[in-house]
């Protein structure tokens, strides 16, 4: 489960299961008896295959890094962002550790553990 956070390269076998091959993620049919079916007529399993656009990515980066104690690397997500986008992103973070939502340490932002409740609220904030 860790890799899906991590938004590494995975598989997922299995009834709901998830991978993700860097660029696309694929979600199994979650019923079970479906699932079976699918495997026992050798069709695919696969019930929805998204390809992540740049912004998704931008996104999906923010989400799961907030959701983690360890929380994102800050200059990957400069990465995808024009100069004054950056500006904005910065302040926010900046105005964030201010409020002690968030701790900004050693190049990441890291999401205070007493409050992964807020998580939701945080990542509205950083992409605002």
């Amino acid at each position: 489960m860790k890799a899906y956070w991590r938004r590494s390269l995975c598989k997922g076998f299995g009834a709901g299961a998830v991978s993700f091959d860097g660029q696309m993620r694929y979600h199994n049919e979650s019923d079970v008896e479906e699932y079976i079916a699918c495997i026992e007529n050798n069709d695919s399993a696969i019930f929805f295959a998204e390809s992540l656009l740049p912004y998704n990515v931008f996104v999906e980066k923010i989400m799961f890094g907030v959701r983690q104690l360890d929380g994102f690397e800050i200059e990957d997500l400069l990465q995808h962002l024009s100069f004054e986008k950056r500006t904005r992103f910065l302040k926010q973070l900046d105005q964030l550790a201010l409020d002690g939502f968030i701790t900004l340490q050693n190049g990441r932002a890291l999401i205070n553990g007493s409050l992964l409740f807020l998580e939701q609220e945080i990542i509205q904030k950083i992409l605002v």
